[in-house]
């Protein structure tokens, strides 16, 4: 698809004419619905049409610079449950430690979008998630380290020292990471660095020194 503007349009109603007057533009009507992915600009810079049936936005991320897409897109991408993406070694186009913010395009209710600090997906460092609580044409995510929960999605956010800027991995899951997590930090009132977090159930036991989940002794 490319990581660059790309604008899509769905007829939904016979129509003798349908003018439009912009492709810079997300929008639904009687008659069509568009989708625009803003890059730095497509009025005037059209290039390629591609006719087909099915929506190339179905389950797409689109990274940014700068805070609520305001900056050039990094990448974009469709993705489906048990997407496991590595910013470092991906050949997808997602430049590591870059993206600021996001927008979803037609996420399905009850996924859950997961950015890591850490390329591999290691759990000691920043990590955001995104659960979907309804299913939006466009959701602009304006940064990822702000916990939250409002009409279309959850965010979770556990912190380090820092996300924005950093993201190093993407990761789409069934279930939540989040359900019986327990985050332990250096200093009062959780304002130092993580020193670990683990997922917990009746009957979890750790030695913090003796263990190989990252939690170390008297931190």
């Amino acid at each position: 698809m490319g990581n660059d503007d790309i604008t899509e349009i769905q007829i939904l109603k016979d129509s003798s004419i349908i003018t439009f007057g912009s492709f810079e533009i997300t929008k639904t009507i009687t008659e069509y619905k568009m989708t625009y992915l803003k890059d730095d600009g497509l009025n005037g810079k059209v290039s390629h049409v591609k006719l087909g049936t099915g929506s190339i936005f179905e389950r797409r991320i689109a990274f940014y610079e700068g805070p609520s897409a305001t900056e050039n897109m990094i990448c974009s991408l469709q993705v489906d449950t048990f997407a496991k993406i590595n910013f470092e070694t991906d050949t997808l186009g997602c430049t590591n430690d870059e993206a600021d913010s996001m927008v979803l395009y037609n996420m399905p209710v009850g996924y859950h979008i997961i950015l890591f600090d850490e390329p591999n997906g290691k759990e000691d460092d920043d990590m955001i998630q995104i659960t979907m609580k309804t299913s939006p044409n466009k959701l602009t995510i304006n940064n990822f380290e702000t916990t939250s929960d409002v009409t279309a999605y959850k965010s979770i956010y556990m912190r380090n020292n820092g996300l924005n800027g950093k993201v190093s991995r993407l990761e789409v899951r069934a279930s939540s990471m989040f359900d019986r997590r327990v985050a332990f930090y250096e200093g009062n009132n959780g304002a130092q660095n993580l020193v670990c977090s683990l997922q917990v159930s009746s009957g979890t036991s750790v030695k913090f020194t003796s263990n190989n989940i990252g939690c170390d002794n008297d931190e």
